[in-house]
C-alpha cells in the first residue's frame, strides 16, 4: 500500500483496474436499471414527483437533439424544434455536450434516444470512481484510500438513488481538473489541464463555473506553494478551455430562450433551504453524504492535531473545497457591519446558475479526499502489527462503510418505460415519413404540464418536425402569447391565432394524454369544422391536418432572435395610436368576494373595435414607450386608488379580440371595492376610447 513516488499517479495499468472495480460495483447495485436501459429509466416522476421526471426526459431529448444535429444541420445546433417558432430554445436548457460523447455514438448506432441516455448516466458513475481513485493516488495515499474516496465521489448528494439529473452535474470532470492541476504543478504540460476543463467546461455551466472555482483555489494554492511561474502554468492550461465555452455561449446571451423570472428567486431561495437541511442530515438517501463519509472525513480532519503535524497541503486543499463548496450552497444569510447580506448561494439564485445547491459537490470532493486521509491514517495505524489478510479485511471495511450504505439505495427509483423502436406509437413514425410543418400535441406549454410536453418532445426524436409543445429550464416569454389560445382549443378563432403565431400544420390528439371530453371535443370540432381534416395514421390516436392559412406575417417575427426596439415582438410599430380612433372595450369576471392581502385570478376579454392595431406583446420587465397595457386599479370610497400594471399577451389587430387571465393583489383592508380595469399606451395614447371594466368586488379575512 505505498504511495508512488514519482509523484505522477497510477500507473495506467492500476487507473484502468480500477475503473473495473468501479464498474462491476456498479453492475451490481444498479443492475436493475441496466437491465431495463434500452426501454426506462429512472423516473421521479413514478414516484409523485412529475417536475422531476419532466426533467429527466429532457435530459433523454438533449442528448439526442444535439446528436441529430451535430450530423444533420449543425449550423442549427441551437435552434432546438420545441416552442416553435421561437429560436435558438436550445438555450434554454444545458447543451451537455460532453455527454454526447458517450450518448451520441450509442444514438447513432441505436437510434435509441433511451438507451444512449441511460448509459451516459451510468459512465458519470464509474469515471466520477476512476478520477477520484486516480487524483488520490496523485496526491501521494495508498490504494486503499484511494478506493475510499472512488466510492465517494461516485456516490455523493444527488447521485442517489440513480437518475439521468447525473448529467447535469457529473463530478468526474471537476476531479479530472483537480488531477491535471497537481499535475502541472509538478511539471506535466499545461494541456493536460485543458483538455481537462474543456471536457468540465462542455459538460454543464454547474461543472464549468465549479471548474473555474477549482482552478482559482489551485491556483492560489501554487502561489503559496510552487511560485508565480506554477500560476501562470496553471492559467495557460485552463484559459483556452474557458475562451471556447464562451464563444459556444454567444447564441445563450439575450435570446428568447434564456431569460430569468426574478420572480422565481424567492421560490429558488425556499427551494435551497429544504435541499440544505436534507444536505446537514447525512442519512438522507438523496441528499446526504453518507455517515460513514462524514465519519471517515472527520477522523481526516483530526489527523495532524493527533499527529501533532504541520498539515500537508493536500490536507488544506480538502479543508478549502469543503469550506467554499458549503459557502456556495449555504441559503443563509449573512450580517457584516449590522447590514445583512445574503449568502453567495441566495446571489446565485438570481442568476441562470439558479440551482445553488449543486455547489455543494466541491464539498463532496473536500469530503472525499478527507475521509481517504482518515482512511489511510487508520491502515497506518495499523501498520506491521496486523497480517495482510487483516488489512486488507480493514480496508475492504472501510470501502464498505461508504460504499455500501448508498450504494444500496442505487436502484430504488422506480423505472418508467418509455416508447422506443417498434414500441412508438405508429402515428409518430407515419408523421416521420409523410409529415413536415410544426405540429401540437394538445394540451398546450403551461405550468403543470411539464411531464406531458417532455413526453411529446421525447417521441419527437421519432419525426422531429418542429413542435409548439416543450419543456424547459427557461421558456420563451412570447409564449404567454399562445398560452390562452392552447386554453381555448378546440375552437377556430384560437386554432387561427395559433396559425398566425406559428404556422401551425399538424395536431395530434392522443386519447391517454387528453380527458374523454377533451378528446370527443376534438372529434367533433375534426366533424364540423373545415378548418381541419382528419388524417387516419394507423392508431386510435387523432391526427389532424390544419387546413388555415395565416392571415398575418407573426410567425416571421417571432423567429427572429431579438425584438428590436421600435417594434413588438409580433413585428408592430411602438407608434402612437390616435386617440380620435381608439375604440374598444374590456371585459373582466372574477369572483364576487375575494381573500384579502392575497392574489386572485380573473378573466379578460380585450377587444379591438378602432382602426390600427395595438401593439402590445414587448419583453417583460421592457420599457418601451408605444406598448398597450392593462391598468388595473381597485378603487375604494374612502382610499386612494392602488394601480396595477398587467401585460397583453399579443398585439391586438383591428376587428379582434383576446380573451387572458390576470393574477391581481388584493387589498389588505377588508371591505367594498370596485375593480376598475383599463388599457393605456406607455408614453402614447390616452386610448379613452376603450371602455374599462368595472367589476365590484368584497374583499374579506379568512376566505
Amino acid at each position: 500500500m505505498q504511495p508512488p513516488t514519482d509523484g505522477r499517479g497510477p500507473t495506467a495499468l492500476e487507473t484502468a483496474s480500477a475503473a473495473l472495480v468501479a464498474a462491476a460495483l456498479f453492475a451490481a447495485f444498479a443492475a436493475p436499471w441496466i437491465g431495463a436501459s434500452v426501454t426506462a429509466i429512472p423516473d421521479a416522476a413514478a414516484a409523485g414527483n412529475a417536475a422531476w421526471g419532466a426533467d429527466a426526459r429532457l435530459i433523454v431529448w438533449i442528448l439526442a437533439w444535439v446528436a441529430h444535429a451535430l450530423v444533420a444541420a449543425p449550423a442549427r445546433l441551437f435552434d432546438a424544434p420545441i416552442f416553435h417558432p421561437v429560436p435558438r430554445m436550445l438555450t434554454g436548457s444545458e447543451h451537455l455536450a460532453t455527454s454526447v460523447l458517450v450518448s451520441g455514438p450509442v444514438y447513432a448506432l441505436t437510434g435509441n434516444p433511451v438507451l444512449a441516455a441511460n448509459l451516459a448516466a451510468m459512465s458519470t458513475y464509474v469515471l466520477a470512481a476512476t478520477a477520484g481513485y486516480a487524483l488520490v493516488r496523485a496526491l501521494g495515499l495508498p490504494r486503499a484510500a484511494a478506493a475510499v474516496a472512488a466510492v465517494a465521489l461516485m456516490l455523493g448528494p444527488f447521485q442517489v438513488p440513480a437518475d439521468l439529473h447525473v448529467l447535469q452535474y457529473p463530478l468526474w470532470p471537476l476531479a479530472l481538473v483537480l488531477l491535471a492541476a497537481v499535475r502541472i504543478e509538478r511539471g506535466a504540460h499545461p494541456l493536460w489541464l485543458t483538455a481537462a476543463a474543456t471536457l468540465a467546461a462542455f459538460s454543464s455551466y454547474y461543472v464549468a463555473a465549479m471548474a473555474a472555482a477549482l482552478c482559482a483555489i489551485e491556483s492560489a494554492l501554487a502561489w503559496r506553494t510552487a511560485g508565480r511561474r506554477a500560476v501562470w502554468r496553471l492559467v495557460a492550461g485552463a484559459a483556452p478551455a474557458f475562451v471556447l465555452l464562451a464563444l459556444a455561449s454567444l447564441p445563450y446571451v439575450d435570446t428568447p430562450g434564456r431569460r430569468l423570472d426574478v420572480r422565481t428567486i424567492g421560490a429558488w431561495s425556499v427551494a435551497a433551504r429544504w435541499v440544505w437541511g436534507r444536505l446537514l442530515d447525512p442519512g438522507s438517501i438523496e441528499l446526504g453524504f453518507g455517515w460513514g463519509l462524514v465519519a471517515l472525513a472527520g477522523t481526516g480532519l483530526l489527523v495532524p492535531l493527533v499527529r501533532r503535524q504541520r498539515p500537508a497541503l493536500r490536507w488544506w486543499r480538502w479543508l478549502v473545497l469543503v469550506v467554499a463548496g458549503a459557502a456556495l450552497a449555504a441559503p443563509f444569510t449573512m450580517t457584516i457591519g449590522g447590514v445583512e447580506l445574503p449568502a453567495p448561494s441566495m446571489l446565485l439564485a438570481a442568476t441562470p446558475l439558479r440551482a445553488n445547491t449543486r455547489w455543494i459537490l466541491l464539498a463532496q470532493i473536500g469530503l472525499a479526499g478527507l475521509a481517504a486521509e482518515g482512511a489511510a491514517a487508520m491502515l497506518g495505524w495499523l501498520g506491521a502489527r496486523a497480517t495482510p489478510v487483516v488489512r486488507l479485511g480493514a480496508a475492504a471495511l472501510l470501502v464498505g462503510l461508504v460504499l455500501v450504505p448508498r450504494a444500496r439505495h442505487l436502484a430504488d427509483q422506480p423505472l418508467t418505460k418509455l416508447p422506443t423502436g417498434a414500441s412508438v406509437p405508429a402515428v409518430y413514425r407515419w408523421l416521420a415519413q409523410h409529415a413536415s410543418g410544426p405540429l401540437l400535441e394538445p394540451p398546450g406549454p403551461d405550468v403543470g404540464t411539464w411531464l406531458a410536453q417532455a413526453d411529446s418532445m421525447v417521441l419527437g426524436t421519432t419525426h422531429w418536425l418542429p413542435l409548439l409543445n416543450g419543456h424547459t429550464g427557461f421558456p420563451p416569454w412570447t409564449y404567454a402569447a399562445m398560452r390562452p389560445e392552447f386554453a381555448r382549443l378546440p375552437d377556430r378563432e384560437a386554432l387561427q391565432t395559433l396559425v398566425d403565431l406559428t404556422g401551425l400544420r399538424w395536431v395530434l390528439v392522443r386519447r391517454a394524454r387528453v380527458s374523454a371530453a377533451h378528446f370527443d371535443a376534438w372529434t367533433t370540432f375534426a366533424r364540423t369544422s373545415d378548418a381541419v381534416e382528419v388524417v387516419p395514421a394507423g392508431d386510435t390516436d387523432l391526427l389532424l391536418r390544419v387546413r388555415l392559412e395565416p392571415r398575418r406575417p407573426w410567425a416571421a417575427a417571432l423567429a427572429r432572435v431579438t425584438t428590436p426596439p421600435g417594434e413588438t415582438a409580433l413585428g408592430t410599430p411602438l407608434a402612437r395610436l390616435d386617440d380620435r380612433t381608439v375604440r374598444g372595450s374590456v371585459a373582466a369576471l372574477m369572483a364576487p368576494r375575494a381573500p384579502a392581502a392575497r392574489r386572485a385570478s380573473v378573466a379578460i376579454t380585450l377587444r379591438n373595435a378602432g382602426a390600427e392595431t395595438w401593439p402590445a406583446m414587448v419583453p417583460p420587465h421592457a420599457v418601451r414607450p408605444g406598448a398597450v397595457q392593462l391598468v388595473v386599479r381597485w378603487r375604494r370610497a374612502d382610499a386612494a386608488a392602488v394601480e396595477h400594471v398587467r401585460a397583453i399577451p399579443r398585439d391586438l389587430p383591428p376587428g379582434d379580440a383576446v380573451r387572458f387571465r390576470i393574477t391581481v393583489d388584493v387589498p389588505a383592508d377588508p371591505g367594498p371595492y370596485m375593480l376598475e380595469i383599463g388599457v393605456r399606451q406607455e408614453a402614447g395614447a390616452a386610448m379613452s376610447g376603450v371602455r374599462a371594466a368595472q367589476v365590484p368586488v368584497e374583499v374579506v379575512r379568512g376566505l
